[in-house]
């Protein structure tokens, strides 16, 4: 064993405080050897006599566990303080400096990735209160929009959100997004862009779309219908009324008077002023009607819409689009969970594709992480395969066993810690088809079978979005279909056919590029903005994920409180990737205020532990 000056001077310390309370159950003899002991260590010490300080440590070592051994209780006692204080420390520390955070869910990606490690400052706003979501200070002027923000689930409406620390105490899930929206902000979503004006009026457009986030794009819903509420008890065997949440707030209600006729309203949405406004349809709200959900349909379904194309339309497959949800276009059909409801209204467009576009997607390709195992696709959880997954596991033989995903057209395969490698152009995942293209673009988000289009139920849709930027048709984030295409010129001119066909009282509106909400100067319409856009309310933010496919964010749960607000993650420090380094965010103040007070306090209880710890080691023996 080695013995350096420090550790025998611990030695010392620790076998003297032993001996005097052990001091009136030894012998004289016993007695008589440990102060022996402990005084040639004492004054090898002192000497700086290495060779003696040696031959007494190891000296006092014997006798220590021959004599002052500590009994069963002691060490149990001893045990169970250390984790107490262990504990107390991580309280204090985990909520109020800085915490480490393994990332579960790939709802950041491409910025976060599954399985990544980030160092996460609590003090980049303000001073937390262990243990609630409540700041002794918090400074506003500290949070930038595109900011990465670190936030308690407690009080938000977040399945599954509770947890354990330590496996001991019970806890709130913590979540990391990127802070859009700041109180008073009015934000407006096109070409999968946003727009805004803050509580003065001043344009922060250009401060929500930074040139280092321009591969991050946003849709200003998850669904079109939002969270869907309905009463315990049915009327004609269905359940209604349906109440529609989009950012935690109530904005329609559809109520079924009869098994074919729906009443459906709007509720207002609060003003800058404090003043109510009422949009005149559902899909005018933020601008959802710049987006739709979409899916490519199988062979087979696809059919039935070819066989009406033109011959000079090159086309091998047909992109379905769902768009402007509505309330008077309402109906009664069956939802997820078997119950007959009120739906929304929502518009069907059919949009031909050549393998060129197919191609394309495919070149674009982007997944969530997913397993396979013996031909069946699971989507990736961080405990593993769940066993309720395999009924509904949908199939695609070929891969080989494995942890895999899509990133930009490019499949990489996962190993353990997260690390990843590029597959090979010969791998069965990087070969085009155009099946292969339908599959991973149908189900590459939620591997779930019931999302195919060909599920016997066709309710679901799956999470990918479509939008309209400069003319182009954009999917995964990217231009797919451009304005000159053949089959966009085929697909605008059958949406004004449809137009044209519709009634006042049920008018088509057709899927086509509105433009962004630009005045003819380039200067960004704030009247536009104000009347269309969504309103943050004070003390609190918007936050979203960068991977607006498969995150759970404020378009789900509401509005984030300014209280729940624990940090920033300033760091990803693990896997050593591209990714490692500083989060994508706006510079941070490395000098405020919540940083010097904390920093401050612990320098200084490290200097109190640090004297504290000197003097105790250089206590002089003495005996009486």
């Amino acid at each position: 064993m080695f013995y350096s000056k420090k550790k025998c001077q611990l030695l010392l310390q620790a076998t003297y405080t032993r001996y005097l309370k052990k001091e009136a159950t030894l012998s004289p003899e016993v007695k008589t050897k440990l102060k022996e002991a402990l005084l040639q260590l004492e004054t090898s010490i002192h000497q700086s006599d290495k060779k003696k300080m040696v031959e007494a440590a190891k000296s006092i070592q014997a006798l220590k566990k021959e004599h002052l051994a500590k009994s069963t209780r002691e060490l149990l006692v001893e045990w169970s303080l250390g984790i107490a204080v262990a504990l107390l420390v991580a309280v204090l520390v985990r909520p109020m400096v800085f915490e480490l955070y393994v990332v579960p869910t790939g709802s950041m990606r491409p910025t976060i990735l599954e399985q990544d490690r980030l160092f996460v400052t609590k003090t980049a706003f303000g001073i937390n209160v262990p243990l609630v979501p409540k700041q002794f200070y918090f400074d506003r002027s500290l949070v930038n929009r595109c900011d990465g923000v670190a936030f308690t689930g407690e009080n938000l409406d977040i399945p599954n959100v509770d947890v354990m620390n330590f496996y001991i105490f019970p806890a709130k899930k913590q979540l990391v997004k990127r802070l859009i929206g700041k109180p008073g902000d009015v934000l407006y979503f096109y070409g999968g862009q946003i727009y805004g004006v803050d509580a003065d009026g001043n344009d922060i457009s250009s401060l929500l779309q930074p040139k280092y986030l321009s591969h991050i794009t946003h849709v200003p819903f998850i669904t079109f219908e939002g969270k869907v509420k309905t009463p315990p008890s049915s009327k004609q065997e269905i359940a209604t009324p349906s109440l529609f949440y989009q950012y935690g707030m109530p904005v329609a209600e559809l109520d079924a008077i009869t098994r074919s006729m729906v009443h459906g309203k709007l509720f207002p949405q609060k003003n800058e002023d404090g003043s109510s406004r009422t949009f005149s349809h559902y899909y005018d709200m933020w601008g959802i009607s710049n987006y739709g959900m979409v899916r490519l349909l199988t062979a087979d379904q696809a059919k039935k819409f070819q066989a009406n194309i033109p011959k000079n339309i090159e086309h091998t497959a047909v992109l379905e689009i769902r768009h402007h949800p509505n309330i008077y276009n309402a109906s009664i059909s069956m939802d997820i969970q078997g119950r007959a409801r009120p739906h929304l209204g929502v518009f069907t467009s059919y949009l031909p594709l050549s393998t060129k576009h197919m191609q394309n997607i495919f070149t674009h390709m982007t997944t969530m992480r997913f397993i396979v195992q013996d031909g069946k696709f699971f989507q990736y959880s961080y405990e593993g395969i769940r066993k309720s997954y395999h009924r509904y596991a949908p199939s695609f033989a070929g891969v080989p066993n494995g942890t895999y995903e899509f990133e930009n057209g490019q499949a990489y395969k996962i190993h353990s810690m997260g690390f990843r490698s590029k597959v090979p152009s010969t791998h069965p995942l990087m070969r085009f088809s155009e099946e292969k293209t339908r599959f991973f673009f149908n189900l590459g988000i939620e591997m779930f079978s019931p999302f195919e289009p060909s599920s016997p139920d066709d309710i679901l849709r799956p999470s990918r979005y479509t939008f309209f930027n400069n003319g182009d048709l954009y999917l995964l984030g990217h231009s797919i279909v451009s304005k000159n295409d053949p089959q966009m010129a085929y697909f605008i001119n059958r949406e004004y056919e449809k137009q044209e066909s519709g009634t006042k009282l049920r008018p088509y509106p057709p899927f086509e590029d509105p433009g962004p909400p630009l005045k003819n100067d380039g200067s960004v319409d704030v009247e536009k903005v104000r009347n269309n856009g969504l309103l943050v309310p004070e003390d609190h933010y918007l936050a979203l994920g960068d991977n607006y496919e498969a995150s759970l964010d404020c378009r789900d749960f509401g509005f984030l409180p300014q209280q729940n607000i624990r940090g920033a993650p300033s760091f990803i420090f693990w896997p050593i990737s591209k990714r490692f380094g500083g989060f994508p965010q706006p510079p941070m103040h490395l000098f405020n205020l919540p940083r010097i007070i904390m920093w401050s306090l612990v320098l200084i209880a490290l200097i109190a532990y640090s004297v504290t710890s000197r003097k105790k080691r250089n206590r002089p023996i003495t005996f009486e």
